[in-house]
């Protein structure tokens, strides 16, 4: 365990299921099928955006579309995430949408910035965030 994990632990991080998506092609139809299929766990520590009372939220610029989205929470961790892994925390589905290098005095470590993700049932879907 890196020095960063165990900072992260001492703060009450706990490991996180990491899910990717996968895009096929249906051959019948044509259609794209995208699932979500568990790639990794990462040991991260998860916060609000907001501070105190305020649940201000961090405006992100969404690269592939251009529209601005908020972040709700972050999430520091050791092991490298790429944007639109999803993860599950308090009930609700979470997805990374932007990724920066994080520097503690001596312990280097990655802050992902997660978005709800909207209008999606997760009940009874085991690979399928």
């Amino acid at each position: 365990m890196g020095r960063s994990n165990i900072l992260i632990k001492k703060m009450g991080g706990i490991l996180y299921d990491i899910y990717r998506e996968t895009l096929t092609i249906d051959p019948d139809s044509g259609a794209d099928i995208l699932t979500y299929s568990k790639v990794d766990s990462v040991l991260g520590w998860i916060q609000p955006t907001g501070t105190g009372s305020s649940t201000k939220g961090v405006v992100l610029q969404d690269s592939s579309s251009g529209d601005s989205v908020v972040a709700d929470f972050f999430i520091f961790h050791e092991k490298p995430l790429q944007e639109h892994d999803r993860l599950q925390y308090l009930g609700l589905l979470l997805e990374v949408r932007a990724i920066e290098p994080w520097k503690a005095s001596f312990m280097n470590f990655y802050k992902s910035y997660l978005v709800k993700v909207n209008n999606e049932d997760i009940s009874g879907q085991e690979d399928n965030l």
